[in-house]
């Protein structure tokens, strides 16, 4: 079933309705620029946040890890990853398995401001979705893991492991 149509040579194609992808783009550049203007007041950029948060997961602890799901160069990650060692926030070890590689390890500082971070980020996302219903919500979930499992199998196996699609 062909959903989306758009129109050969016009303008409009970049703000139509029908062009889902820019509508996604919009709601995630707001969300983030959310987020990046809240947790400015922890004295985190939008670039140092995010590693702290998925190195709390503990399944990520290398700087390539981290810069592959962010979606950065390894270069922009090595900046990032020198800012956050200067303010305290992480550590760098070699690996005792493979000398080759730097594990990343968050320090008390950070386990500290974890909490801090977790709690802007859910206050962010409850008032940037606050004009859904509850029913709304679920049901926007249910579309966003649907269209997960249709399109990345691999991923939607690994976010949701226990689920079946």
């Amino acid at each position: 079933m062909n959903h989306i149509k758009l129109e050969a040579n016009t303008g409009d194609n970049l703000e139509n309705e029908q062009n889902v992808g820019n509508l996604l783009r919009i709601i995630h550049k707001a969300i983030n620029e959310q987020l990046d203007e809240n947790l400015l007041r922890l004295g985190l950029t939008g670039a140092q946040w995010r590693p702290i948060v998925l190195l709390d997961c503990g399944d990520i602890n290398t700087a390539a890890e981290l810069a592959s799901i962010i979606g950065v160069d390894t270069g922009a990650m090595t900046r990032t990853l020198n800012r956050l060692e200067a303010k305290g926030l992480i550590t760098r070890k070699r690996s005792e398995k493979d000398k080759r590689v730097v594990e990343l390890a968050l320090t008390e500082k950070s386990n500290n401001l974890q909490v801090e971070i977790i709690k802007t980020i859910e206050k962010t996302l409850n008032d940037f979705y606050s004009c859904f219903s509850k029913e709304e919500f679920d049901t926007y979930l249910a579309l966003n893991k649907k269209l997960i499992f249709h399109n990345l199998p691999e991923s939607y196996a690994s976010i949701f492991p226990d689920e079946k699609g």
